[in-house]
């Protein structure tokens, strides 16, 4: 009898000391956090790269062309943290980019003198859509403003042709459609080899002062060294909802046998749904 008279005391004890049923849950009418309100991403983006490869004489053996022409509409989500803004479009949707895409290039080469190969030709010729694309916005630790980071992963359209004319007078096309020569920077998509608009650009504010990370700080001096290979001058227009930037990146340095050039002009806001 005492032992079932300590059990149940036991058992109140429990009960007593529990925390109420109602206490352990959450209220069903709490409220979820706020999505951030719709607003339009317009804009317009152009991209004109050029690139030459000379020979002994100065003439030119290889070029390349790749015009990008983008328009930007779309509903989005904007999402800031630690200063960064995500875009997401609509319905949870991949932001997109209407447009074209082209990439274009020639070559012609001769060496007659060779023991080898003394005459190749070649071009190629591609097309595309802008496509889906990612796009980031963060305040710059290097100067007054945002940059501005896109990257794209568009699918092209076409084909590259190279041959070349032995000294015996075989004629052999070359596999890889003279990509090694500079004909072309598509690179294959790893799932089915097909060529793919894979690039990023990065647009960045005119410099300000060093910054005081010493990451930044070196950044900062590298860009200083070498000013025109970089994108400088993004300017960002009052309460972070307009960007603008025209100007021209040169990967190659002056006087070389190789001329690259890349110009960028970017009109981008967002504005009220």
């Amino acid at each position: 009898m005492k032992s079932v008279t300590a059990i149940a005391l036991a058992a109140c004890m429990l009960l007593a000391c529990s925390p109420k049923a109602e206490e352990q849950t959450e209220p069903e009418n709490a409220e979820a956090p706020p999505k951030p309100a719709l607003q339009r991403l317009v804009g317009t983006l152009s991209i004109v790269e050029e690139y030459a490869m000379k020979d002994k004489s100065g003439a030119p053996f290889v070029t390349r062309n790749l015009v990008l022409q983008g328009k930007i509409d779309q509903l989005v989500e904007v999402n800031e943290s630690m200063g960064r803004l995500d875009f997401v479009a609509e319905g949870r949707a991949p932001l997109r980019m209407t447009g074209t895409v082209s990439e274009t290039g020639r070559l012609a080469l001769d060496n007659p003198d060779s023991n080898s190969i003394v005459r190749t030709r070649g071009d190629s010729k591609w097309t595309g859509t802008p496509g889906e694309y990612d796009m980031y916005i963060l305040p710059s630790k290097l100067g007054i403003g945002d940059e501005i980071h896109l990257r794209f992963n568009a699918p092209m359209e076409g084909k590259a042709n190279v041959q070349s004319t032995h000294a015996n007078g075989m004629v052999t096309d070359m596999p890889s459609g003279g990509t090694e020569m500079g004909l072309s920077l598509l690179e294959p998509d790893p799932s089915d080899r097909k060529p793919m608009f894979k690039r990023e650009y990065g647009l960045l504010p005119k410099l300000g002062a060093v910054p005081a990370e010493p990451f930044d700080r070196q950044f900062h001096e590298g860009i200083q060294k070498y000013p025109a290979m970089f994108h400088l001058g993004l300017a960002t227009g009052p309460g972070r909802k307009a960007w603008t930037y025209a100007g021209t990146k040169v990967y190659s340095k002056p006087g070389s046998e190789t001329q690259w050039t890349e110009k960028v002009e970017l009109d981008l806001k967002l504005v009220p749904r």
